[in-house]
């Protein structure tokens, strides 16, 4: 009850207001994609989306709802950045207890997805994903990854997760960026402390979590016009 009171008002006013506007200011020197956020991503920092505003729960098969443990349990502090080659972004994700991602099953392991509207008109949807990987398991085929560089690594420790990635202006849209552009994007940061992906962060809605909960629920439609809306800057 105690966390439906603080996330009411959240949901009504989300559902009268125009999608949030971040900034992303431009690169002088692109940034390493390795994990590692001290080359130069300090100064794009775009928002922080901890809980439990933007913080969705789902039910397991016998109808109970998972629990939030606090920014500890899960909390992430979002980057945006460009230059001319690349969008970028970066999510360092606070979590106490991470759970390698297994593919073979969707409903277990932590992982982020992401999806970009770079038109602003909900056609040619760029999305793709990210997660540690169990080292015995067998790589993806580079055939089925999303153009571009990713990259998720455990801090050192054991806190959580970073998140980053660069996609290229040419995956995206023609004409390349320039200040003053304006384009969409979600995020999706699931997190599974052993009893499955049981509650996510969301950057904003519009964005589909059906398929984390095994108890199933009405289908949920992908609203790019409700995402949030990034706007390039100096």
């Amino acid at each position: 009850p105690e966390f439906e009171a603080r996330c009411r008002p959240w949901i009504e006013q989300r559902e009268i207001e125009e999608p949030r506007l971040i900034l992303a200011r431009r690169f002088r020197s692109p940034p390493g994609i390795d994990g590692d956020l001290r080359d130069g991503w300090a100064e794009h920092l775009s928002r922080d989306a901890q809980g439990p505003m933007d913080l969705r729960r789902f039910r397991d098969r016998s109808g109970r709802a998972a629990t939030w443990g606090g920014d500890v349990d899960l909390a992430v502090r979002l980057y945006v950045g460009w230059d001319e080659d690349y969008l970028y972004f970066a999510a360092d994700v606070d979590d106490q207890k991470q759970v390698i991602y297994n593919e073979e099953d969707p409903w277990r392991g932590d992982l982020l997805l992401f999806v970009l509207d770079a038109r602003g008109d909900g056609r040619d949807l760029f999305d793709g994903g990210m997660a540690i990987q169990n080292p015995r398991a067998r790589p993806p085929d580079p055939a089925s990854l999303p153009p571009g560089d990713y990259a998720a690594r455990r801090r050192p420790d054991d806190t959580g997760t970073v998140y980053e990635g660069a996609i290229p202006w040419s995956a995206l849209r023609q004409g390349g960026p320039a200040p003053g552009l304006l384009l969409r994007m979600n995020l999706l940061i699931g997190d599974d402390d052993g009893e499955g992906t049981r509650k996510a962060l969301l950057l904003g809605p519009g964005m589909p979590a059906r398929r984390f909960q095994p108890s199933g629920g009405p289908p949920e439609r992908l609203e790019p016009e409700l995402f949030p809306k990034i706007k390039l800057v100096e």
